[in-house]
């Protein structure tokens, strides 16, 4: 069996770019958050970026994953900022999805489904 750090030495840090959606409509501002699918093997470092107007880009607002089965997960925010809602009102709870990234710099889009703005709190925005 290989050992851990030899298996990680071998990897190296990628970069994913790309959008993300909204029941098919950019996603104002938001949060992503890349992390290794412990459960079908994967190890290593977590990745982020800031979403804005849609886009995010982990080498450029955040830091590269190390590819493989990863969960992601999505918060989004309508971007009309005040003091109560710093990056503005949520626009559905968290989403997950589970996909399996290259271990190569690459591109991925992600389109949150409508219902999942379902279960969101009283107050915390209204879904679209």
């Amino acid at each position: 069996m290989e050992k851990t750090n030899e298996r990680h030495a071998k990897r190296t840090t990628i970069f994913v770019p790309n959008t993300v959606a909204f029941d098919g409509k950019s996603v104002p501002a938001g949060k992503l958050i890349l992390l290794p699918d412990t459960s079908k093997g994967n190890s290593g470092q977590g990745g982020f970026a800031d979403i804005k107007d849609g886009v995010y880009d982990t080498s450029k607002n955040g830091q590269g994953i190390l590819g493989g089965p990863t969960i992601v997960r999505l918060d989004g925010f309508d971007g009309l900022t005040t003091a109560n809602d710093p990056i503005g009102k949520r626009l559905f709870m968290t989403h997950e999805f589970l996909v399996d990234l290259p271990r190569q710099n690459s591109t991925k889009d992600f389109d949150v489904p409508a219902s999942a703005a379902k279960n969101l709190p009283k107050g915390t925005g209204d879904p679209p």
